[in-house]
């Protein structure tokens, strides 16, 4: 009679270790199913770590930081803290800013757009406006800001080559703003202080630059509010504001 071999009883060590990726990969799936999906390290960036997933009680703290030209594009920045941190240049765009704490920060030249939820606070004369902030000297180039930007200081900021159609800007300070290659169709600039705006190559057919102070404000290719071309003009707008 011949001996009877089982074979399920064989030590198959490739087998146990399929089963536990297996399981392994179970796991993971229900994890990211239940919304638990493992993270990565914390990034840090110019000595500041950013807090992967923040809450309330968990966030990124970096007061007086130095984060200038740091690109922070995409990240969750939530309830995170940068009172008094330097800003200066750098790339916020598409970044969540709810409940963030920008009290004091320097945020010349910083660029921005697609910004969500809302920030505690903001420094002096900084606004969001349109998923952008908007204040002293940012860049906001390429920016589509069709909204009310009335009563505000935006001197310095750079608007190069924005679509500014029907914006109001009336009584805002805009002093020194770089306005060229913009589309400013029916925006409204009623007694802005437009002292040294550029508005080179600018599109400014009907807007409203009523009592608008235009002092040192250069034209060169403008289309000035009455359909003219300022190098047709003297080189000018101010006699063809419509």
């Amino acid at each position: 009679m011949k001996a009877r071999v089982t074979c399920n009883r064989l030590w198959r060590p490739w087998r146990v270790a399929s089963a536990f990726g297996m399981v392994a990969a179970a796991m993971t799936v229900g994890s990211a199913m239940a919304g638990g999906a493992p993270t990565g390290p914390p990034q840090v960036i110019g000595g500041c770590t950013i807090v992967a997933n923040p809450t309330p009680t968990n966030y990124t703290d970096c007061p007086d930081a130095d984060l200038s030209g740091a690109d922070l594009a995409g990240l969750d920045l939530a309830y995170a803290n940068f009172t008094d941190a330097k800003l200066v240049h750098a790339h916020l765009g598409k970044t969540n800013l709810t409940d963030t704490a920008l009290d004091g920060a320097q945020l010349w030249r910083v660029s921005s757009g697609g910004i969500t939820g809302s920030p505690a606070t903001l420094p002096a004369h900084w606004v969001l406006r349109s998923g952008y902030l908007v204040g002293p000297g940012a860049d906001l180039a390429h920016a589509s800001l069709l909204s009310d930007l009335f009563r505000l200081d935006i001197r310095g900021a750079k608007f190069y080559s924005s679509d500014l159609g029907s914006a109001d800007l009336a009584l805002s300070k805009l002093i020194n703003v770089d306005f060229s290659k913009s589309y400013l169709r029916l925006a409204d600039f009623y007694r802005a202080d437009l002292t040294g705006a550029n508005f080179a190559d600018a599109f400014l057919y009907t807007a409203n630059l009523t009592d608008a102070n235009l002092t040192d404000a250069t034209w060169s290719h403008t289309t000035c509010p009455d359909g003219t071309v300022s190098d047709n003009d003297g080189g000018t707008c101010v006699n063809n504001l419509g």
